[in-house]
């Protein structure tokens, strides 16, 4: 193989490797660290939606909730896959109605905390969202 290749085939960074417990079974989850211009696409998608302001904090709690979802829907993997299960944009109901959303949010924004625009955003997530 190429190293072109290599590069083009290469997995996002694991944060971190979980288990929820769904309806009783347990189902494994990876939790990746995007890359820092497709979180810079899921906060313009948000944006153009009226989630957030130009500053990209969100304009209430539930565009709070929202943008959130739209992160989960960006970090959350699969155990060997190779794109996240969900899409921010089309499976975003899908994300908000999940009965595990809450369960790893905390985990999903702490896995984009090292986007330097972000932080904030993550930090704004961490005050106004329950664990």
């Amino acid at each position: 193989m190429d190293i072109k290749a290599k590069l083009t085939g290469a997995q996002w960074r694991i944060h971190l490797e979980r288990t929820l417990n769904i309806d009783g079974e347990e189902v494994p989850v990876i939790i990746r660290r995007p890359p820092e211009h497709l979180l810079m696409s899921v906060l313009d998608a948000a944006q153009k939606a009226g989630e957030v302001d130009k500053e990209h904090k969100p304009v209430s709690e539930f565009a709070t909730v929202r943008l959130m979802a739209r992160i989960v829907a960006t970090c959350l993997f699969a155990p060997g896959g190779l794109r996240p299960m969900f899409s921010s944009g089309g499976d975003l109901d899908t994300v908000l109605q999940a009965p595990w959303l809450m369960e790893v949010q905390q985990d999903c924004m702490s896995a984009i905390g090292h986007a330097v625009k972000l932080t904030d955003v993550a930090k704004d997530f961490s005050e106004a969202t329950p664990t």
